[in-house]
């Protein structure tokens, strides 16, 4: 899952997986770090795609298990 968090002076952060999200937002993520020496910032960044279009790539592959992958790509979170 993404994430920015300050823990004792230091910036942990994880840009979740790019196009496989598991917070309940259906785009793909990613980290940008912009700055120089000790002034910079570190945000998300979300970006819209053609969710129908891979779940039909999906569909049309080998994929062991295509549905679960793509309730996972059309709700943002693995269904239960």
């Amino acid at each position: 899952m993404p994430y920015v968090r300050f823990i004792d002076g230091k910036i942990v952060a994880n840009l979740g997986s790019v196009g496989l999200p598991f917070d309940g937002v259906c785009q793909a993520s990613y980290l940008l770090v912009d700055g120089a020496e000790e002034q910079f910032s570190v945000t998300i960044q979300r970006v819209s795609y053609d969710i129908h279009s891979v779940c039909e790539q999906i569909e049309a592959s080998d994929y062991p298990n295509p549905t679960f992958l793509q309730n996972v790509l059309k709700h943002g979170k693995p269904q239960r």
